[in-house]
């Protein structure tokens, strides 16, 4: 390592101001301050002095420090041959080897005493590594990786610093490469000072550097629907960089192994029908290059392809499809992505087609007709005509109903009782029956599936309907009828009261005594009534029963109504002559 001592004399440094900056408002820095100093090489036993600084000599009898020394006067012979002193030192007009040389007055011999002038500052110098670079318009650009070497030369005492200022900061001394990652506008000034403070007018170097990537877009032009596009389509790259600029723009369709180079607006009719891919990037002029971007599309040469639906009622029966005149005909079209511009449609094989706009009924009458349909897509594209048959149904089902069971009637009403079974039966001649649905009283509305009784006794109003396949609904039918579930009343009228009261609380009547028999029904009204005596076989009753025979009586008696509920009742009693004492009584 160097040793050296410096001698520090007092002197100001006078600061100047660099150029201004860039583009960018940025205020140059300002050069530091810097004291012009004696520098001793002790290792090259070298002396190198400020040529601005005078030299004085003293004299000094030993060579070891702190030894006393003694200034010397600079002294000149006036012109009348006397000596004048002054105070001042000797000026150095120029650097390199200087000497001060001793004369023996009587030897002549002359004794040199070497030193160095330095009057020069540093030759500076940068230089750029690593990166891209690109220069346009009187600008700079650089890319990724970019560092910086500064350096400096000093032909006599040397450099002591190097000192960098980037963007108007403070100075600050440099010693190795600098290493500019950041994307911006830099500012950059520099200058050396030497060993004896000597420095040179900063240098500034103006650049920016680019980090970024360009960035494209893709877009179409001529006859295309989002990303599905026609042969008349073209493709366009437009890239866009903010800084060095673009340098190229690079594409390929699909799967293929290189990249050609756009020059202008892209044709895809060599393409085949179906998906594809455009893959695309950019390149800027110092090389940052773009993450590879792609655009999927659809190119399309196929006709659309209509369907029609019925919307609401349809029944389909074998190969033949019921509508009824509440049904809506709606049409869609696909078109491999392709938006459909129109559907037209005509009925009946008409010649005049119209274009469908909203699902639409069709008030025809009962019986077969056809739909006529095709689309066009907004492509061109046109499909062919296709042709739907349906059958109308128009005519509403019939319900008739059926008792099973025991019920009667009469007039526009009929009895039945809780076992009594009603029956709905609808027909229909066209599309079929869908459901029956029946309404009892203020009950709820329920779906006819089996015969059902009505076990609550009451009058009672009955609707019924059917509704066909195609929903056409007849209107309510009506059925009154009576649940009846009580058997009629027996009543028994002897025409005399008992003469007596017997064994075991039977009753004795005179003979000849009459017996009516009665009975009464409350709702479907009686039908008749039977009796047998001692076990006889029944018969009808139709007159009163005259008790002309002495004897035990055992009666059974039954009523039946309308709806052949019947109630029997069994009496017994005694029949005797009268004798002289029922008389005194």
């Amino acid at each position: 390592m160097k040793t050296q001592h410096i001698y520090f004399l007092s002197i100001l440094l006078l600061l100047f101001s660099a150029q201004k900056a860039i583009s960018q408002n940025v205020s140059p820095a300002n050069q530091l301050e810097h004291t012009k100093a004696v520098y001793e090489n002790i290792e090259e036993e070298e002396l190198y002095w400020p040529s601005d600084l005078p030299v004085f000599i003293r004299l000094s009898p030993s060579a070891e420090d702190g030894s006393p020394s003694y200034l010397l006067d600079n002294v000149d012979i006036n012109k009348n041959g006397n000596y004048e002193k002054n105070k001042e030192g000797i000026k150095i007009e120029m650097s390199g080897n200087q000497y001060v040389r001793w004369i023996n007055a009587i030897s002549l011999d002359e004794t040199k005493f070497r030193f160095f002038a330095d009057g020069e500052p540093p030759v500076i110098s940068h230089k750029f590594n690593n990166a891209p670079k690109y220069t346009t318009n009187g600008k700079t650009y650089f890319g990724q990786k970019l560092n910086c070497t500064f350096s400096a030369k000093d032909e006599y005492s040397g450099v002591k610093n190097m000192l960098i200022s980037i963007d108007g900061k403070p100075y600050n001394v440099n010693s190795a490469p600098i290493d500019f990652t950041t994307e911006k506008d830099f500012f950059v000034q520099y200058y050396a000072v030497d060993m004896v403070g000597y420095f040179n007018k900063p240098k500034t170097v103006k650049f920016i550097v680019d980090l970024s990537a360009p960035e494209t877009i893709n877009s179409v032009e001529n006859n295309f629907i989002d990303n599905i596009l026609s042969s008349a389509t073209k493709i366009v790259l437009t890239s866009k960089d903010n800084s060095s600029g673009v340098k190229k723009i690079y594409y390929k369709f699909d799967n293929s192994s290189s990249f050609s180079i756009y020059v202008g607006k892209i044709n895809i009719q060599s393409l085949s029908n179906g998906n594809h891919t455009i893959s695309y990037y950019a390149v800027d002029n110092v090389n940052n290059k773009e993450e590879l971007k792609k655009f999927d599309f659809y190119y399309d040469k196929e006709s659309p392809k209509p369907t029609i639906t019925i919307k609401g009622a349809i029944h389909k029966e074998g190969i033949t499809e019921y509508v009824s005149a509440q049904s809506l005909i709606t049409f869609s079209a696909t078109d491999d992505k392709s938006e459909v511009k129109n559907i037209k449609y005509s009925i009946n094989n008409s010649n005049k087609f119209t274009s469908y706009e909203n699902p639409f009924p069709l008030s025809l009458k009962t019986g077969p007709f056809s739909v006529t349909y095709y689309s066009e897509d907004k492509l061109g594209n046109k499909s062919t005509n296709k042709r739907k048959k349906y059958q109308m149904d128009l005519v509403p089902p019939a319900t008739k109903y059926k008792m099973s069971g025991d019920f009667y009637a009469q007039n526009t009403t009929i009895w039945i009782n809780k076992d009594t079974k009603i029956n709905l039966k609808a027909t229909d001649a066209h599309s079929g029956i869908k459901e029956i649905v029946y309404v009892v009283g203020n009950e709820q509305q329920t779906t006819y599936t089996n015969d059902f009784q009505v076990t609550k006794e009451g009058n009672f109003l009955c609707r019924y309907w059917a509704i066909d396949n195609v929903n056409n609904r007849e209107g309510d039918n009506i059925l009154l009828f009576i649940t009846d579930n009580a058997a009629p009343e027996i009543k028994e009228i002897f025409s005399v009261s008992p003469l007596e009261t017997g064994d075991e609380g039977v009753n004795v009547y005179a003979q000849y005594t009459n017996l009516f028999l009665a009975a009464t029904d409350m709702s479907s009204g009686l039908k008749n009534v039977t009796y047998s005596i001692n076990k006889s076989p029944f018969k009808e009753y139709k007159t009163a029963i005259i008790m002309d025979k002495v004897g035990t009586y055992t009666i059974k008696i039954k009523a039946t109504d309308n709806l052949k509920q019947q109630s029997e009742k069994e009496i017994q009693f005694k029949i005797r002559k009268l004798t002289a004492d029922d008389y005194n009584d």
